[in-house]
């Protein structure tokens, strides 16, 4: 409990408070606030979360506002990314200029450039997509292939 500043952590079971770190590389249960420049791998982080790098996240809860994000399962809350490689499911509001695959992106997804999406609901701005499967809610293209 309480305030962790950390420029590396490696492998932590239970983070819980305020957690300000530059390299995340293992997390199970991150719990408060958490900001990072790189998380590799969370199975579960609550809070408030906000990373330039995430590499693997299966359940990240609450405000998440990262750059770049390569997969994630289940990002829940607020996501706002610039590129997005894989994504099973996106719950909230979206904000990205890179998607590369996404089978399920919920809530208002902005995006410049989207390659591959099984499942897009809710409100999608682009200004290129190249394929989608099924994308359900206000969609705005320049270029559509």
């Amino acid at each position: 409990m309480g305030t962790i500043t950390n420029t590396d952590f490696t492998d932590h079971s239970l983070n819980v408070g305020t957690i300000t770190n530059t390299d995340f590389t293992d997390h199970s249960l991150n719990v408060g606030t958490i900001t990072n420049t790189d998380f590799t791998d969370h199975s579960l982080n609550v809070g408030t979360i906000t990373n330039t790098d995430f590499t693997d996240h299966s359940l990240n809860v609450g405000t998440i506002t990262n750059t770049d994000f390569t997969d994630h399962s289940l990002n829940v809350g607020t996501i706002t990314n610039t590129d997005f490689t894989d994504h099973s499911q996106n719950v909230g509001t979206i904000t990205n200029t890179d998607f590369t695959d996404h089978s399920q992106n919920v809530g208002t997804i902005t995006n410049t450039d989207f390659t591959d999406h099984s499942l897009n609901v809710g409100t999608i701005t682009n200004i290129d997509f190249t394929d989608h499967f099924q994308n359900v809610g206000t969609i705005t293209n320049t270029e559509s292939k």
